[in-house]
């Protein structure tokens, strides 16, 4: 007698507080202005009920443990919250351990649930965004990103149209919901990777369209490297892939540069942003500004502060008089070589636990570019992206044999 097979069944309730994480961490503009760190509480407390009060299982096992305590140890030698005292585990403890411990088919049914309601949610920011790009639409009012950040007003200062948060500062530039357009093109990069890219899927082209009206040459850069990565994984990388790539770029670049004469949205907001520049290697590279390259440079001259940066003080000095910026020299300069490394030790130990070698290292090498160019290894989107894309394209990869 053949023996019926039992749907698994999903913890929607779950893996919605997983998805609120996501894009929270992502500066989602509900947890603007210091509100995120409410939600983060609620719903660290929301996740220890569902998953005491359900019969969904945790993995204690060393894979899971170990990235787990390098994560939380790295977090806690860089974490700038103060004040937290118990609230710390609520804060950022709780939350890690239960993405990072959950069992793998739940991984694998949250990564899909969070690729489909983040590509719906784009969805209407798309069609706000176009029509207060087009005919305008009256705004819910103004809203602050942070209103002690050290910036310009318009980057700090939005129109809130719920979907879609307005700011002269990047103009015609899409971000969505969110703080910033790179925010946005690097998480859309990063969730298709984890996703696996399936073209088949309307998500993943939602997605797709999102990240290409941001306009982010570093999103651009990222989305085309995962690609590549993910069909180098599955051993589907040939001469007409290749062949495709080059024409695809060359087509993109002959168009910007001949297209009226050079007058065009893609030849001023992305082709001029990579001509060549002596000082910065281009003129895109502008992750950092002020200050900051000068001090990168001295740093080097002093073992102490090679080793554990500048100390949150002289940072805060440097913002206050202009000196910002993310990605890699930032994040030396705020913590030096110990911090680099305690902040990207979980990434690479899991990575190192991993049975899906070929595709984990690929996440690692994609993790250290996108932390070159924009350092957030703590935010829960990020660590959901890496933790579940290992996970699920295992999977795939033993349905490939």
């Amino acid at each position: 007698m053949t023996k019926l097979r039992v749907p698994y069944k999903e913890n929607k309730a779950l893996y919605f507080c997983i998805f609120m994480l996501f894009l929270l961490s992502m500066n989602l503009w509900i947890g603007w202005d210091g509100r995120a760190k409410y939600f983060y509480h609620a719903l660290s407390l929301a996740l220890f009920i569902i998953i005491g009060s359900s019969d969904v299982r945790l993995n204690w096992s060393w894979r899971n443990v170990v990235p787990l305590l390098c994560l939380i140890a790295g977090w806690t030698y860089i974490q700038e919250e103060v004040g937290l005292g118990l609230g710390i585990f609520t804060y950022a403890y709780l939350p890690y351990a239960i993405i990072i411990l959950l069992n793998d088919k739940d991984k694998v049914l949250c990564l899909k649930y969070i690729v489909k309601w983040f590509a719906w949610l784009m969805v209407p920011c798309i069609i706000t965004y176009a029509l207060v790009q087009t005919v305008g639409i009256p705004s819910l009012g103004k809203i602050w990103v942070n209103h002690t950040l050290f910036y310009h007003t318009s980057y700090i200062l939005r129109d809130n149209y719920l979907f879609y948060m307005y700011s002269d500062f990047y103009g015609i530039r899409f971000n969505g919901p969110f703080v910033e357009p790179g925010h946005l093109g690097m998480m859309s990069a990063f969730l298709l990777f984890a996703d696996g890219f399936d073209l088949q899927k309307k998500e993943t082209w939602i997605i797709i369209l999102s990240l290409l009206l941001t306009l982010s040459l570093s999103g651009y850069v990222l989305v085309v490297i995962a690609y590549l990565f993910t069909v180098y994984s599955r051993n589907k990388i040939g001469v007409q892939y290749v062949l495709l790539f080059i024409f695809t770029v060359l087509g993109f670049y002959l168009f910007g540069v001949f297209y009226n004469g050079g007058d065009n949205i893609i030849n001023e907001m992305i082709l001029s942003r990579l001509e060549y520049d002596e000082e910065r290697g281009f003129t895109g590279n502008n992750r950092v500004f002020g200050q900051i390259p000068l001090y990168f440079a001295m740093m080097w001259n002093d073992t102490n502060t090679m080793l554990f940066g500048y100390g949150r003080e002289t940072m805060r000095w440097l913002a206050e008089n202009g000196s910002r910026g993310t990605g890699f020299t930032m994040w030396m300069v705020s913590h030096g070589i110990v911090g680099t490394v305690l902040s990207m030790l979980f990434y690479l130990v899991y990575s190192l636990f991993s049975k899906n070698k070929l595709f984990a290292f690929l996440s690692f090498a994609f993790v250290c570019m996108v932390f070159w160019q924009r350092s957030y290894p703590f935010w829960f989107s990020w660590v959901i992206c890496y933790v579940y894309g290992i996970t699920y394209n295992r999977k795939i990869s033993r349905r490939l044999r």
